[in-house]
C-alpha cells in the first residue's frame, strides 16, 4: 500500500527510514518521488513535529472533555501541565 504525499498528492512514494518517537516505537518516513520531499504519517496534521505518542494526547484530551482537571490529567499521563494545556490548544 502506497502512502500518498501530503504535498503533491502523488502515489509514487518509497519508504525512507525511520525517526524516533518518545514512545520508543519509531515512525516510518517516506520519500515522494514526484516532488522529491520526505514526510511521515503525521506530516500535514496537527500532530506534525511532535514526538509524543498520539495515544497519550488522545487520552489526555478525553480526560479534559470529561471535566477532569489539568493536574489530574498530568498525574495519569506523567507529563507537565503545560503539555496538557498545549495539546488542548492545538
Amino acid at each position: 500500500m502506497s502512502v500518498p504525499c501530503h504535498r503533491c498528492q502523488g502515489n509514487q512514494t518509497v519508504r525512507a527510514g525511520t525517526t524516533p518517537r518518545q514512545s520508543g516505537r519509531p515512525s516510518q518516513r517516506y520519500w515522494g518521488r514526484d516532488c522529491d520531499r520526505r514526510f511521515n504519517d503525521r506530516t500535514g496534521s496537527s500532530m506534525a513535529r511532535w514526538r509524543t505518542p498520539s495515544a497519550w494526547v488522545e487520552r489526555s484530551l478525553k480526560m479534559r472533555t470529561e471535566n477532569l482537571s489539568v493536574r489530574a490529567s498530568t498525574r495519569v499521563e506523567s507529563v507537565s501541565p503545560a503539555s496538557i494545556i498545549l495539546w488542548g490548544q492545538r
